[in-house]
């Protein structure tokens, strides 16, 4: 889905449910979830795609999930999302929803405030094997909000010490013995 070439505007998903393999979403352009928006208890699986370009004017550009949606997560790029004034470049969840993530890439993402990658409002976001690297190009703000809620983050890669940047804010989650942070050495 290219926003750019056609009238299309994202994808919204409110009470249903979505299966997604095999996609690009790109160059949409909303209020709050750029890419797509999950609410009213959806159930969401995306696998091996790419959310690239997209940008919410208030929350979350790539990728919004609230009011306890379940959502899966596997293999997919989030690539140069951003938000004009909040929080939650890449992914914004909240209320009581469930995220789970792995195999997948945080890169060049950026948010008006806090949580240039993910940040997270009294969500579950359960992730593993995957990067979060370079998404600080746009501020020093934190890579990763998490306001309330639960984030449990094993096997990963995630960016730490970067100069002027804070890694998390507002959590007393830190870097465990299963993550690393090094540099993931990105080729085009």
């Amino acid at each position: 889905f290219d926003a750019a070439s056609t009238s299309w505007n994202g994808i919204s998903i409110d009470s249903g449910v979505l299966s997604l393999s095999d996609f690009i979403i790109s160059n949409a352009e909303k209020n709050v979830g750029g890419g797509i928006y999950i609410s009213g208890e959806s159930n969401v699986v995306l696998y091996d795609g790419s959310i690239v370009n997209n940008h919410a004017y208030g929350e979350a550009g790539g990728l919004y999930i609230m009011n306890n949606s379940e959502v899966t997560i596997e293999k997919v790029l989030f690539d140069y999302n951003t938000v004009g004034l909040y929080t939650g470049g890449a992914i914004r969840t909240n209320a009581g929803s469930t995220t789970t993530i792995s195999y997948s890439t945080f890169v060049n993402n950026c948010s008006g405030s806090d949580g240039n990658a993910i940040a997270n409002a009294g969500g579950t976001i359960l992730m593993s094997n995957s990067i979060i690297w370079g998404n600080t190009h746009c501020n020093n703000r934190s890579l990763i909000a998490n306001f309330s809620g639960t984030l449990d983050f094993t096997y990963s890669n995630i960016e730490f010490d970067v100069e002027g940047a804070v890694g998390v804010i507002y959590t007393d989650w830190q870097l465990n013995e299963t993550n690393i942070s090094g540099d993931p050495l990105y080729t085009d």
